[in-house]
């Protein structure tokens, strides 16, 4: 035989890769199910985000970037064309 363990292995390759034996259907049916829960992870954090973002928008608008000001005063609600200050109330802008 020479190599047990290499002769294991390359019988337990063809019967996974195998569907018409009990072995490979279930590792068939193992893989499937892995790649629906992937799937699913991937849809709940995406419907998450969505949710996050909906959210922000109904609180006043989308998240800003780090760093930038606001486009409007959040005291008078003048437009801020990205100063530090508001140019009608003063207001100092928090990036």
């Amino acid at each position: 035989v020479g190599n047990v363990d290499q002769y294991a292995k390359v019988q337990m390759a063809d019967a996974v890769g195998s569907p018409n034996t009990a072995a490979g259907g279930t590792a068939s049916q193992m893989a499937g199910m892995a790649m629906g829960m992937s799937m699913a992870s991937q849809m709940a954090q995406q419907m998450t985000g969505q949710i996050q973002n909906q959210n922000a928008a109904m609180q006043g608008g989308a998240p800003m970037m780090q760093g930038a000001y606001p486009k409007f005063c959040p005291n008078c609600g003048t437009p801020t064309s990205g100063s530090k200050f508001c140019s009608n109330c003063g207001q100092k802008l928090i990036p």
